[in-house]
């Protein structure tokens, strides 16, 4: 399923962990949240506007503004949380990144 097109919808409080890499649908961030059960765990990563120096994704749908992770869960308890823009560690090609790890209040 897609959760995109609706042909698949994430179950509410079912999940331990959820985790999201390399992907910004903004209209399902309220679904993710919600398919958490209380103190399980969101780890998402994803491009930020920088990116747009490097190459794709270079679209504003699916690029995140500086804090844009942090406003999202601000009402989780960030465990960790970064943005990161230069050489990926594997590859050694630029990249524009936020990352966060967040607990669902219990």
């Amino acid at each position: 399923g897609n959760v995109e097109d609706g042909t698949y919808i994430i179950p509410i409080e079912t999940y331990s962990v959820i985790l999201v890499f390399h992907y910004l649908h903004r209209p399902v961030f309220q679904d993710i949240k919600d398919g958490v059960v209380p103190g399980g765990v969101v780890v998402y990563q994803t491009y930020t506007t920088d990116q747009q120096q490097f190459g794709p994704p270079s679209g504003p749908d699916h690029l995140l503004r500086p804090g844009g992770l942090e406003q999202v869960f601000a009402d989780w308890d960030i465990l960790r949380y970064r943005e990161v823009t230069g050489p990926a560690r594997r590859d050694g090609r630029p990249r524009a990144i936020a990352g966060i790890v967040a607990p669902k209040p219990a």
